[in-house]
């Protein structure tokens, strides 16, 4: 099994304790997708976290947020719970993927919501 056909790289199977996948790699390496995401096969590596990004800056680092965040009725707003949230507004209208705002979400409460 092959994680992309045009990658030659191992997979196993997934761990029915960890729900991750157990480790095939022996060596680093880089993966390229036709639309030029890059991907890094790392033997013994299973997870990767976010370090050291406050909090208010994080919606910074998410491209799709930045240009709704200025209409936000408060400057502070954490894209949560706020009225008026402008970023909020365009992810129940479809302009901001759900998948990137979960992703959002993961980092900002430091937890694994896809589990």
């Amino acid at each position: 099994m092959h994680f992309t056909p045009d990658f030659n790289a191992r997979v196993g199977v997934i761990s029915d304790y960890h729900a991750k996948g157990k480790h095939t790699t022996t060596f680093a390496e880089m993966y390229t997708t036709p639309d030029g995401t890059q991907i890094i096969d790392t033997p013994g590596i299973r997870d990767f976290g976010v370090v050291d990004i406050p909090s208010e800056e994080l919606p910074h680092y998410f491209p799709e947020f930045r240009k709704f965040m200025k209409a936000c009725r408060f400057n502070n707003c954490t894209h949560i719970h706020e009225p008026d949230c402008a970023v909020l507004s365009q992810l129940n209208e479809g302009n901001i993927p759900q998948e990137r705002y979960y992703s959002y979400r993961s980092i900002l409460n430091n937890e694994d919501i896809f589990k």
